[in-house]
């Protein structure tokens, strides 16, 4: 059975929507609450730590994570207080976090 993208429009649009966000939301959750790192960021050399150095923690992931939705929700505008005073996005500076370079690299 072949599907087309007109066949689209028959699946349900919220359960849809929910598992992707689940899919997604638990990669960067689970990455970057373990390692304080998803693969992109280790192909950058680049890690999320809290703001006292520590290692990152799920909790402090997952609130990292709901920011994040904050600050693309009014078309991704959160992203740009990364333009001024200590270059953290909205999402950083709730959460508590900054992304910096990986040490020995």
């Amino acid at each position: 059975m072949r599907l087309s993208f007109n066949d689209l429009r028959v699946l349900p649009v919220l359960p849809m929507a929910a598992f992707l966000l689940l899919l997604n939301g638990g990669y960067i959750v689970l990455f970057t609450g373990t390692l304080g790192q998803t693969f992109g960021k280790m192909a950058t050399a680049i890690e999320v730590v809290s703001d006292r150095r520590d290692r990152m923690d799920l909790r402090r992931a997952l609130l990292r994570g709901a920011a994040m939705l904050v600050s693309l929700m009014p078309a991704g505008i959160g992203w740009l207080a990364g333009l001024v005073g200590d270059h953290r996005g909205l999402h950083d500076r709730l959460a508590g976090t900054r992304v910096v370079r990986v040490a020995g690299v």
